[in-house]
C-alpha cells in the first residue's frame, strides 16, 4: 500500500486514515473487511490500483462504482478460494 497523508491516494485514506475518500459506505467498509482477512497481501496491489483509477476525485468526476463492486466482489472470492 502506498504511504502518505489523507488524500494522497484513497487506500491510505481508507486503510490507514478511516476515510472514506469519497467512496460510498459499502464500498469503504468492502475494502476494510478486505484488508482484514489473513491472506490480503496477495490483492493489496491489485485493491490498491482499483481504487486509485474509480477514486472520485478530481481526476475522475463520475466513476464507475458499480465496477469497483463487480472487481471487490471478484478479489474477495479470490481470497476465498485461497484459503
Amino acid at each position: 500500500m502506498p504511504n502518505g497523508r489523507p488524500g494522497d491516494h484513497p487506500a491510505v485514506d481508507i486503510l490507514v486514515h478511516g476515510i472514506s475518500s469519497g467512496f460510498p459506505d459499502d464500498i469503504f467498509e468492502t475494502v476494510r473487511d478486505l484488508a482484514q482477512h489473513p491472506k490480503y497481501p496477495l490483492i493489496s496491489e491489485r485493491v490498491d490500483e482499483l481504487l486509485w483509477k474509480y477514486w472520485p476525485s478530481w481526476r475522475n468526476a463520475n466513476p464507475d462504482l458499480d465496477e469497483v463492486r463487480r472487481q471487490l466482489q471478484a478479489l474477495r472470492e479470490e481470497l476465498e478460494q485461497a484459503e
